[in-house]
C-alpha cells in the first residue's frame, strides 16, 4: 500500500528585522531616540514644556532620568527637523534632585561622588535649555545657594517656578525615575 501526504512547505529563515540605531542629534551621548518619521505628534515648532524634577536616579552614579528625558524630547525635536531654538524648554530642580544644581566641587562635596549629571546640565544649556533649583530646597537641605552651578537659576520656590511657566503656556511634564 502506498500512502501519498502533503509534504510540509520548507520554511524559508525569517530575516531578522532591523531595529534602527537610536541617535542623539542634539544632546550627544543622551536621550538617544530612534528615527520614527511614519508616527503621528512629533514635537512641535513653538512648543513650551517645564520638567519638574524631584528624585535622584536608581544609580547615584549616572545622571538623572529627568535630565534624560529633557535629552530625549530634543533630540526627538532634532530628528523632526526642529532646532532647540524651535522649544522653550526649562527644568525646575528640588526635593531630592537639588543637589544636582550643585557645581562640581560642592557636589563632590555632599556626596563623596563625581558631578553624573555635568557633562549632560552643560549640553542641556548649550541646547538652550533653562535650568532652576528651587531656593526653598536649598534652604531645607542647608545648601550654599553660592555653589550652585553657573548657569543654573534659582528660584524662589519649585511651586512658584512650575505656576509662573504654567502661567505663560509652559506644558508641565513630571520627571521622576
Amino acid at each position: 500500500m502506498v500512502v501519498f501526504s502533503k509534504s510540509k512547505p520548507v520554511e524559508q529563515p525569517k530575516q531578522p528585522r532591523t531595529a534602527p540605531r537610536p541617535l542623539s542629534p542634539v544632546v550627544p551621548s543622551y536621550g538617544l531616540v530612534v528615527p520614527l518619521p511614519n508616527c503621528a505628534e512629533h514635537p512641535a515648532k513653538g512648543s513650551k514644556v517645564v520638567f519638574d524634577i524631584t528624585s535622584m536616579g536608581k544609580d547615584v552614579a549616572k545622571p538623572l532620568p529627568g535630565l534624560e528625558r529633557v535629552a530625549t524630547l530634543l533630540n526627538l525635536a532634532g530628528m523632526s527637523g526642529l532646532k532647540p531654538t524651535d522649544l522653550e524648554v526649562a527644568v525646575v530642580l528640588h526635593g531630592d534632585a537639588t543637589l544636582t544644581a550643585l557645581d562640581d566641587g560642592a557636589y563632590q562635596s555632599a556626596t563623596g561622588q563625581t558631578h553624573p549629571s555635568s557633562d549632560l546640565l552643560a549640553k542641556l544649556a548649550k541646547a538652550g535649555v533653562k535650568v532652576m533649583v528651587c531656593g526653598q530646597s536649598l534652604e531645607r537641605k542647608k545648601l550654599d545657594a553660592k555653589r550652585v552651578r553657573p548657569g543654573v537659576g534659582i528660584a524662589v520656590s519649585a511651586v512658584t517656578a512650575v505656576i509662573n511657566l504654567q502661567s505663560r503656556g509652559f506644558a508641565y511634564v513630571p520627571a521622576q525615575n
